[in-house]
């Protein structure tokens, strides 16, 4: 099936901080668009990159509490949804049990990305938190939305930007590849996976230090990190 559909769900957010945070990522979208505060839909929108550009519908939804979002998210009649999702983006503070996560959101061939915007947590933090989620195989990617910079100390894009990078980054099935004038080059997409893995092995080293390395959580980790670099490297 087509994966045409980005899902976007705000957990207690007034109308125009909701349209807010949707112009902030989907500004350049909605440009030639009616689009108004309260729709719950916009229909056939354009992701452009300089290598692409795909299609997309843009569905918005809002609710008082997450985990009883995704109880009724993960039920069989929202199947054909998920089926046709290239993602799902989630706007609400970071529950501090992070097992709610654990569940088969979305699809292992869909993107989740969960957007805190509630009181600053530190990047480094953050970093922790993503490691350990990469860690347990888990598919999410914590963003936090209000940044005071567009990287962090390894210079990875964070906030708004990096949600953007990961959409762009995304395997659509469906993208127009942009024509290549004729005698110039061809350039590929960046891949980002190389970043990925020496930001991850930066802050593994981190995280590794702190651990006994005689103990069976260390060599677990060890060999954990090691499978998942691996599979990025196609090995």
């Amino acid at each position: 099936m087509k994966r045409d559909k980005i899902l976007i769900v705000f957990k207690n957010t007034s109308t125009t901080d909701k349209a807010s945070i949707i112009y902030q990522i989907f500004g350049q979208c909605l440009q030639e668009t009616n689009f108004k505060n309260d729709d719950s839909i916009v229909k056939n929108l354009t992701w452009s990159t300089k290598y692409y550009t795909t299609k997309f519908d843009l569905y918005i939804d809002q609710c008082d509490s997450i985990e009883e979002w995704t109880t009724d998210f993960i039920d069989p009649m929202c199947d054909l949804l998920r089926d046709a999702l290239a993602g799902l983006i989630i706007i609400g503070e970071i529950p501090k049990d992070t097992s709610l996560i654990s569940k088969s959101v979305v699809d292992q061939e869909s993107f989740l990305i969960w957007c805190h915007n509630g009181n600053q947590i530190e990047l480094n933090e953050l970093d922790d938190l993503n490691l350990k989620m990469a860690v347990s195989q888990s598919q999410v990617e914590f963003v936090q939305l209000d940044n005071s910079t567009d990287k962090n100390d390894y210079h990875d894009k964070v906030g708004t930007e990096r949600i953007k990078e990961i959409i762009d980054t995304y395997e659509w099935t469906h993208s127009k590849s942009l024509n290549t004038p004729r005698g110039q080059k061809k350039v590929l997409p960046p891949q980002d996976n190389l970043e990925s893995i020496l930001t991850q092995l930066q802050q593994a080293k981190l995280h590794y230090e702190s651990l006994d390395t005689d103990s069976t959580d260390a060599e677990q980790f060890a060999s954990e990190l090691a499978k998942e670099i691996a599979d990025k490297l196609g090995l």
